[in-house]
This record gives C-alpha cells, sequence and structure tokens, in this order.
C-alpha cells in the first residue's frame, strides 16, 4: 500500500517538474538543454482495502461565523428606509448563532480577523458602520424592552429568549471590528 502510494504521489510530481522547467516559446534557455529522463512506470497493484482520503474541512462553528459575518456585510444598510428593522433581523440572526456557539472568544477573535484581513480600508470602514447598526439592535433584543422592535421588524421570538446579558462572542466580534465614533 505505502509503495502504491509514493509510485501515485511521484507520478503527481512529474507534470510539476516539467511544468516548473518550461521556457517560453521563442525565448532561448539560459541553461544547456540535456537528455530527456526516461520515466518508467511499474505495474500498480490492485488491493481490497479501501483508500481513505482525509481533506480537511472547514470548523463548522468559522463557517457559520463568516455566514454571520457576510449577511452584515450584504444586508445591513446603514442609512437607509428599514435600516434598523433589517439590523433586528440580522441581530436576531446573530444571537441564534451566539447562543449555540461553542468558539472560545479567541478562536472568535481569530476567525473575525481573517474574516476582515482581505478587506480593504474602506470596506472596513463601511462594515464597522454596518455592524454599528446591527450592534444597537443586538443590545435592544437583549433588553427588557425588545418586544417593540421584535414586532416591527416581524420576528417571532419571545421576550428575553435569549436572556438578557451579553454574549461573549459577540461582544468580541465587535471587539475586533471596532464600532466608528460619531
Amino acid at each position: 500500500m505505502k509503495k502504491l502510494f509514493y509510485l501515485i504521489v511521484a507520478l503527481m510530481l512529474v507534470p510539476a517538474l516539467v511544468a516548473c522547467g518550461a521556457t517560453a516559446a521563442g525565448q532561448p534557455s539560459e541553461q544547456p538543454s540535456e537528455p530527456p529522463v526516461e520515466v518508467t512506470q511499474s505495474p500498480a497493484v490492485v488491493t481490497d482495502e479501501p483508500v481513505v482520503v482525509n481533506t480537511p474541512t472547514p470548523d463548522t462553528g468559522i463557517v457559520a461565523l463568516d455566514a454571520i459575518l457576510d449577511e452584515i456585510n450584504n444586508d445591513a444598510q446603514p442609512g437607509s428606509a428599514g435600516s434598523s428593522l433589517k439590523a433586528a433581523v440580522i441581530a436576531a440572526d446573530m444571537l441564534n448563532w451566539a447562543s449555540g456557539n461553542e468558539m472560545s472568544d479567541d478562536e472568535v477573535r481569530q476567525a473575525t480577523i481573517d474574516w476582515l484581513s482581505p478587506k480593504g480600508n474602506d470596506e472596513l470602514v463601511e462594515f464597522s458602520r454596518k455592524i454599528d447598526d446591527v450592534y444597537t439592535a443586538y443590545q435592544t433584543l437583549i433588553s427588557k424592552d425588545s418586544e417593540g422592535l421584535m414586532s416591527d421588524a416581524g420576528l417571532d421570538y419571545e421576550v428575553g429568549q435569549w436572556g438578557y446579558e451579553p454574549y461573549s462572542s459577540i461582544e468580541t466580534i465587535v471587539e475586533v471590528v471596532g464600532l466608528p465614533e460619531y
């Protein structure tokens, strides 16, 4: 089985090595050409053992966090009509995520940094404005005065469903992003 694995790996590396040594058409090679190397292939060994390929899967917590951050980025529209109601819907989704989140605050911090890192400065400023609206709605949803916002936004949740204490995972996200100063 090991021999078969090494054979397959070796055969996969041959095209990569050949491609690395190629030069553009019409350009002279700086190195003298060497005689071609002949690659011989030994017959493959067939076994009844299943081949197990371990492909890394993204952590479901990170995938869910990325989905929440994407929702904020794509759906929140600060300053537009109905933006506070849309922010309430997003905040409810974020609370549902946070209530089942099993990631540590350090993992949330790193995943948020990873999500933000490819963004440009203008995108980061805009995202900060968006999360500010969502954070305001989140604070209302975890208060005893949430009934009006939930009703206006069409949310079908009970007052106090998420408790009345801040969620450290949401607070960590907001800390990493930073809220705009007005």
